[in-house]
């Protein structure tokens, strides 16, 4: 063995101790930050082969600990997440001036960035963006297959979620649920009028997502032997929702009320003509600005959350009773929160607590995730080795991953403890590779001296 050899086996010494102080102080630097993963360092030897087998020192390589969870704690932001297991949040950093992703591969495999710092909140372009600066991708929810599983998806649909659908969102009613206790007392009819009709205005959201109106009203047209009656139903008005009127027909004046069919009672007063566990139903056609409604008067037979008639000592007098409405409608506006839920879901919550999903944030998972390339705040990119990225859905069934903690944030899966006792280690075997150079260089002095 040579001298050079010695000297060149303390250098890769002092590098590969160098490499491991390196990665030390990163993990230590980052002891609190969201979402970070740390890096150990592995050392190999380096061996030369030739004439005879000799070592020729040693050399350093990082390994991401990215299977290695940190410590979960709650924040209370619902728009903050936190993954359990070993998935991660498909991200892109955003041009601060447009809003728009700038660091999505623009191959054609669109590979987005990965990162756990879920630590997410709106910005001024309404998408949530964590503490790095990572703006969070979701799939956008088809709303005729809301349920459907980000595993038949690809990294090509991936789009940024974006809060100003929901602020902006609005739908027009289409569905009207309406119960309420006719009063027996009522005589016959024949014509409507305001005195032998009662009814009620049910509120609805027009095509524009303002708030209008539709008068319902109700004559009874026959008494049955049996103790039953029948019932006329009229659409009597409606109002678009800038409070003009919507079709011909108005309040003040019978004459012009829409008939939409007839409602038949049993002498029990519930619904009767229909099938036990059907709804009774009345269609209302689109006038002006509101589209075509359903309504829904409840199930046939049924005793409780139905239309009726009163019955007993209850049926004398003329007024309408126990009034119920309501409808599917979201007017605009009406935003009240937006949750991230433990199925992955950006869900906004508008007024009367109607709901509705608008992107579908996917667990995404790799074969080698200790592979992934670390990029500056706190995300990874995908490598040949760390294979190619699989969607998965957060929660629970077939095509889902790892289970998501909403309003919580996972920290930094850095021991600091241990950090110490490896610095320790590692300035230990820095010091022992200059002590193998300077006796090296000490032998080597003492050879010129023995030449001269």
């Amino acid at each position: 063995m040579s001298l050079t050899t010695i000297l060149n086996k303390g250098v890769t010494g002092l590098t590969a101790q160098s490499a491991a102080l390196n990665t030390i102080s990163d993990n230590i630097a980052n002891s609190t930050t969201t979402g970070y993963k740390a890096s150990e360092t592995e050392f190999s030897a380096l061996v030369a082969k030739g004439a005879s087998f000799d070592g020729a020192g040693v050399r350093a390589d990082a390994r991401l600990l990215a299977d290695k969870s940190g410590t979960i704690s709650q924040t209370g932001v619902t728009t903050n997440a936190a993954i359990v297991g070993r998935g991660f949040f498909a991200v892109t950093t955003v041009d601060p001036a447009t809003g728009k992703a700038t660091s999505v591969n623009t191959s054609a495999s669109n590979v987005p960035e990965l990162t756990r710092a879920g630590d997410f909140q709106q910005d001024r372009f309404g998408h949530l963006v964590n503490g790095s600066g990572r703006a969070l991708m979701g799939f956008a929810v088809d709303p005729t297959n809301p349920n459907a599983s980000a595993s038949t998806r690809t990294a090509a649909d991936l789009q940024l979620v974006s809060l100003d659908k929901a602020q902006s969102y609005f739908a027009a009613t289409s569905q009207i649920s309406f119960n309420a206790t006719l009063p027996s007392g009522m005589a016959v009819g024949q014509t409507p009028s305001a005195d032998n009709t009662v009814g009620a205005s049910i509120p609805v959201v027009d095509k524009t997502g303002a708030a209008g109106s539709v008068d319902l009203r109700f004559m009874k047209t026959a008494s049955n032997a049996d103790g039953g009656s029948v019932w006329t139903a009229y659409r009597a008005g409606a109002t678009n929702g800038d409070g003009t009127a919507a079709g011909g027909a108005s309040v003040s004046d019978p004459t012009s009320w829409q008939s939409l069919g007839t409602v038949s009672f049993a002498a029990d007063g519930t619904l009767s003509g229909g099938a036990s566990g059907t709804d009774a139903t009345l269609a209302l056609g689109a006038v002006g600005d509101l589209p075509a409604m359903t309504v829904n008067l409840g199930g046939y037979g049924a005793t409780g959350d139905a239309m009726s008639t009163s019955v007993g000592s209850a049926a004398v007098g003329t007024t309408i009773s126990n009034v119920a409405a309501s409808n599917d409608g979201i007017p605009s506006g009406s935003l009240q929160s937006v949750d991230l839920t433990s199925e992955g879901f950006v869900r906004g919550t508008f007024d009367g607590g109607k709901t509705r999903d608008f992107f579908r944030v996917p667990d995404v998972t790799v074969v080698n995730a200790t592979d992934l390339e670390a990029q500056s705040g706190t995300a990874y990119q995908v490598t040949t080795e760390s294979g190619g990225i699989t969607f998965r859905d957060f929660g629970t069934g077939q095509a889902s991953g790892e289970a998501l903690a909403v309003g919580s944030v996972e920290g930094s899966n850095v021991s600091v403890e241990g950090q110490f006792t490896t610095l320790i280690t590692a300035q230990r075997a820095y010091s022992a590779s200059s002590k193998i150079i300077s006796t090296g260089d000490e032998m080597t002095q003492t050879v010129l001296g023995m030449l001269n």
